[in-house]
């Protein structure tokens, strides 16, 4: 009768680990096309509101930036813009209520003072959020181009 308990209450705990499981990639692919779309804007004061505090980045162009506040400054000098973003989330790895990572693809036409401006440029990428104080946040983001065929 034990065995047949502790069965059941697993199972139950399985089903409600993967309701919440679904809840929460729902949640982050929708954070990930509202992160592109906003990057897109170069809306500064909405980024201060998704990504945390220690977001870091590996860069395409080959460099880390860590800690909010420089990558928006990159941003305020035309450094980080798009003339448009495109996002397709392929994969989310949930981890338990506060940890989740995206994996996809991105179609990107660079903007601003960047190099490739004017130019389509996909790439892949890779975002872990976090629940901070009850509210998904981008902790780190890595992106790569994609060589052209």
């Amino acid at each position: 009768m034990c065995n047949l308990a502790l069965t059941l209450l697993s199972l139950m705990f399985t089903i409600v680990s993967a309701g919440q499981n679904k809840e929460i990639e729902g949640i982050i692919r929708q954070l990930d096309y509202k992160n592109a779309a906003i990057v897109a804007k170069a809306d500064t004061a909405a980024l201060m509101d998704l990504l945390s505090s220690k977001f870091t980045i590996n860069r395409t162009t080959g460099n880390v930036v860590s800690g909010r506040a420089k990558i928006l400054e990159l941003m305020r000098h035309g450094l980080v813009s798009y003339d448009s973003f495109a996002v397709q989330t392929e994969y989310v790895l949930v981890s338990g209520p506060t940890l989740a990572i995206s994996m996809g693809s991105e179609v990107v036409v660079s903007g601003g003072n960047r190099d490739l401006k004017g130019q389509v440029v996909r790439r892949r990428f890779t975002h872990v959020w976090i629940k901070e104080k009850n509210k998904w946040k981008l902790l780190a983001r890595h992106a790569n181009n994609v060589c052209p065929q």
